[in-house]
Formats: structure tokens, C-alpha cells, sequence
């Protein structure tokens, strides 16, 4: 579970009900991601990013992680 809101993210196990944006994927690819090796539009095009819910809010995330 990532939960992030204005100035704070947490990370820990579990879920959180009724999220606004729910991302599936493989924690190696994850860290793909947020080291800038690998960009999430391609894992969504091959299929190992599944996301669900606001995906205006999704592509805010590519903030929160630019590219090395």
C-alpha cells in the first residue's frame, strides 16, 4: 500500500479502502520505475501495469518519480 496526500506518503502492507487509483506491478518493476530504468507507459503497454481508477491521477505520478 503507497498512500500518498499534500506534503506526506506512507508505505506499509495492507490496502486501502475505496482508493482513487489502484496500480498493480511487480515489485522489481516498480523499482524499475522509480529509479528511472524503465518508463510506466511501457510496462502498460506490455501489459505489467495494470491500473484501475482515476487515470488523471495515475499520470500525475510520473511527477512524483521523473526519469534519472
Amino acid at each position: 500500500m503507497l498512500r500518498i496526500e499534500p506534503g506526506r506518503a506512507e508505505v506499509g502492507r495492507g490496502t486501502i479502502a475505496d482508493p482513487d487509483v489502484h496500480l498493480r506491478v511487480e515489485a522489481d518493476d516498480f523499482y524499475s520505475i522509480l529509479s528511472g530504468a524503465t518508463s510506466p507507459d511501457v510496462l502498460h503497454m506490455q501489459g505489467r501495469l495494470d491500473v484501475q481508477g482515476n487515470l488523471g491521477l495515475a499520470m500525475k505520478l510520473r511527477t512524483l518519480f521523473p526519469p534519472g
